[in-house]
Parts: C-alpha cells; sequence; structure tokens
C-alpha cells in the first residue's frame, strides 16, 4: 500500500492528519505482512509423479492449496516454464535423456532456501525451511528410478541437512510395511535403514500406483520423516499419471521419542515381602536416640526394599502419540478397503482418468460405523452422463 502524499498546505491540523493517516497505513501493512506469515503447527503436503503431464495440476493446486508441492517424473527440458500462483518453484531437471525429473514449490508465505544435495542413486530437489521459532526443517522431493539398487549413504546424507528432515516422492521401493505383496530390494533396503537410523515412514493405506499394462496396484509412493513422529496421508484418485497425488499433513511440532530409554520396574510383591521380613512391628523408641535410630533403620529398609525389587529395563517401544484421525483411519482399515475395492477396480485408473471428459465425476459420501463411532469419508465416483 502506498502513503498518502503531504499536503502542500502549511496549515498544523493538515499535517497531523496526512501523519496519523500514514501512521495507520504502516501499522496496516505490518498487520498484513504477519498475516501471510507460516504460523501453523502442521504442514500440508502434496507429492504427485506426474509422468510428464503437468499441466492438469494446476486446478488440483488451486483447490487443494497444500503448503509444500513436491513432483517427481516432471519431464521438464531446461527452457521449460513451471509457474503457479503463489509458489516458488526449484526443480532438478534430467538432462542425460528423456523422462526423470524432480521439482518442489513452496509458498511464498514460508521462509525458505534452496539446498544441494548429491546423489547419484535418486534424483531431488531440496530446500530448508525456516519457520518461527528456530524450528527449521530440510525437505526434499525425490524420484527413485525402478532399477538399480540404492546406495545407503546416499540415503543417509538425505537427512543430514537438518535436525528435522522431510523426504517425500516416488521412492519405487516394495515392501509388506506399507505396500501389499512381496518386497523388492530397495524396499528391504530402506525397511532396514528406517530401523537402523530411528526414522519414520508415513504412507497412505490406499495404493498409490495404478500401472496401465497389469492388473496390480501397489503403494511407492511415501514420506520418510526424521524428528517428526506423526502425521497422516491420504491417496487421492484424481489426475491422469498412474500414481495417485498423495496429500500428507505433517504434525511438525510432534518431536520424536528416543529409540531407547532405560525404565525402572518395581516388583511390588517382592518390595512388601522385603518390608515384612525387614522391619519389626513394634520397634522399642523410649529415648529420642531410639526414635532417631529407628528413623534411620525404616528408612534404610525402605531403600533396600525399594533396590531388590527394582529391575532397569531398556525401552525400545515409540510412544505411540499418532493424531486421533490417522488412529481412527488406521483402525478402520479393512472397512476403508472393502468399500474401496467395490467402488473401484485398481487396473482401470489410467483407462478413467484418460477419459475424463467422457465421464462427469460426482462426490459420493459415505457413512463408516467404526464401533460406536461414526465419519464420514468422500469418494470420487466416475459414472456415464446421463442422455
Amino acid at each position: 500500500m502506498q502513503t498518502v502524499a503531504q499536503p502542500n498546505s502549511n496549515s498544523p491540523l493538515l499535517l497531523q492528519i496526512s501523519q496519523t493517516i500514514n501512521s495507520f497505513m504502516d501499522q496496516l501493512n505490518t498487520v498484513l505482512r504477519n498475516s501471510q506469515v507460516f504460523n501453523h503447527t502442521s504442514l500440508q503436503i502434496s507429492s504427485w509423479d506426474a509422468g510428464g503431464k503437468l499441466k492438469e495440476f494446476t486446478c488440483f493446486v488451486a483447490e487443494m492449496q497444500p503448503d509444500v508441492i513436491a513432483l517427481q517424473e516432471t519431464h521438464l527440458n531446461p527452457g521449460d516454464k513451471l509457474k503457479i500462483p503463489n509458489y516458488t518453484a526449484y526443480r532438478t531437471d534430467r538432462t542425460t535423456h528423456r523422462g526423470g525429473g524432480t521439482a518442489l514449490l513452496l509458498k511464498n508465505s514460508i521462509d525458505h532456501h534452496p539446498t544441494t544435495i548429491a546423489s547419484t542413486s535418486f534424483e531431488d530437489t531440496s530446500a530448508n525451511l525456516d519457520l518461527p521459532n528456530n524450528n527449521n526443517i530440510s525437505i526434499t522431493s525425490i524420484y527413485r528410478p525402478p532399477h538399480g539398487r540404492i546406495n545407503t549413504q546416499e540415503l543417509d546424507r538425505l537427512f543430514s541437512q537438518s535436525s528435522k528432515a522431510i523426504v517425500v516422492g516416488d521412492y519405487n521401493a516394495k515392501h509388506p510395511a506399507w505396500s501389499v505383496g512381496r518386497s523388492n530390494t530397495n524396499g528391504s533396503i530402506i525397511h532396514d535403514n528406517i530401523g537402523n537410523n530411528n526414522l519414520v515412514l508415513l504412507a497412505p493405506l490406499e495404493p498409490t500406483h495404478f500401472p496401465y499394462h497389469h492388473p496390480s496396484s501397489s503403494n511407492l509412493d511415501f514420506v520418510i520423516l526424521k524428528n517428526i513422529s506423526s502425521g497422516d496421508a491420504t491417496s487421492i484418485n484424481d489426475l491422469s499419471s498412474d500414481h495417485n497425488p498423495v496429500s500428507f499433513e505433517i504434525n511438525i511440532n510432534a518431536n520424536l521419542a528416543s529409540p531407547a530409554t532405560n525404565v525402572n520396574i518395581t516388583n511390588w510383591s517382592i518390595f512388601c515381602e522385603t518390608i515384612y521380613k525387614r522391619i519389626p512391628g513394634n520397634p522399642k523408641m523410649n529415648t529420642i536416640a531410639e526414635v532417631d535410630d529407628c528413623i534411620r533403620q525404616f528408612t534404610c529398609n525402605i531403600t533396600t526394599a525399594v533396590n531388590l525389587a527394582t529391575k532397569s529395563v531398556l525401552l525400545l517401544v515409540l510412544l505411540d502419540n499418532s493424531p486421533v484421525l490417522l488412529l481412527t483411519k488406521s483402525n478402520s482399515k479393512i472397512t476403508l478397503e472393502s468399500i474401496t475395492n467395490k467402488l473401484f477396480i485398481p487396473h482401470t485408473k489410467g483407462r478413467h482418468a484418460n477419459c475424463r471428459k467422457k465421464f462427469t465425476r460426482i462426490l459420493l459420501t459415505l457413512t463408516i460405523t467404526d464401533g460406536m463411532k461414526r465419519f464420514k469419508v468422500s469418494t470420487l465416483r466416475t459414472i456415464l452422463p446421463m442422455k
């Protein structure tokens, strides 16, 4: 906003009014700037392996309005443009041969700066988010080609940029821990690396990859978190790539608990038995010295009983502080999958998406009963247009 020009008149009243208006405009500009600063507790991320079909993505972004957009297989050449209003784009184009490429688009309201991570196992684009309260998070959009073996040192390097890290994209890695079916080599490597480094993998319950010429489906698109323990993921049946876009909601204030903690566990039956044997029922206390001596013996017996009945145990189980939405979704996994299978045939996903103009989409709202709770799940369904 522009300030009001100073009046030509020498009138003190007009000068005072002008100064008041300018002061008000300065305060208003400050309020507007502060309102655009990212100050949320969660980070909304949309990730999509576009397969080179980026033109239709603009409308999807306008509807979802995520804080961060991670793209894989952009298929862009250095001369191609990638611009979405209100976002700053960073990209890594594949220049050796056709295909590949990654990009990261960040909302202009988020303070950030781009970073570089050298890798031959992954195609990646990275940035560091400079969030309020010194909450700095590195975020990376990665694409792992389906052939070849992941280098674990390069995988570790993706998480070495900051104390908190988010690495999201198409890993082309399968494992029963997050996908239906058998694991492949890279899936086993990632699974072991997550366990060895106290990381968290967040993947949707629904498949994300639907090959055009094969009836199987799998989950290849997920996020791995460092020192962040809470979030939610949803595979969205939209857009015409053979990969669904995936929406992530990451609780950036939920730190990951220590992977191993020593906990003292007391056996109270042993404690009571030791107390019963060591402390007499009616001690002699006729003098002050005898009272002091009884107190010392009582304290010593209590301490001894606690030490004899207590053992130190190494606790390796992480405390569950998942959000209510994620827990509800996990508890209802079987019900959601059964309903999804009735509405949706996986191997026809690409055919339906590519013939979008010949179909009309309606929003079908389903009510699912999970124990004593009722909640709604929205599913996109395609039907033939009425003549």
